[in-house]
């Protein structure tokens, strides 16, 4: 049996999957692109502490794309995102992980987490398009 990219799922951790916003709609749209065009199987959570169930549960995901805005974006959050990108660290060294962010707002982000990390991209920035290319070839 050939393994294609189905196989390996990307988990996708943002609490923007719902809203009624911009983001809500090209996250919605990336989704959509990475199932349909780039024939890849996503997962979404909702939450940081979601996202930690979902890869502990799971050996064959591909990739983990995080939205480093949950904390800015809902009260709801507790988690820090360093301490998401830690645990997955902490569990598999090789595991692609993309963070999601504003263009503006990558400038905070700290070096010692741009070191673990595989990308950043540009949330409302870049096209789809580009932004499930870039995807996929982490996957792949």
């Amino acid at each position: 049996m050939k393994i294609t990219k189905r196989a390996w799922p990307v988990l996708i951790i943002s609490a923007q999957f719902d809203a009624n916003n911009d983001e809500g709609f090209r996250l919605r749209e990336l989704v959509e692109n990475l199932e349909e065009v780039q024939e890849l199987t996503v997962h979404p959570s909702f939450s940081y502490e979601d996202g930690v169930e979902i890869f502990m549960s799971r050996s064959d995901l591909g990739a983990v794309i995080i939205d480093w805005d949950i904390r800015s974006e809902t009260c709801s959050e507790n988690m820090e995102p360093e301490e998401l990108l830690n645990l997955i660290r902490s569990r598999n060294k090789h595991i692609p992980i993309l963070l999601l962010t504003e263009r503006l707002a990558a400038a905070n982000i700290p070096t010692h987490v741009l070191e673990v990390i595989d990308d950043a991209l540009w949330k409302t920035a870049d096209t789809i398009e580009f932004l499930a290319g870039r995807i996929d070839v982490f996957v792949n």
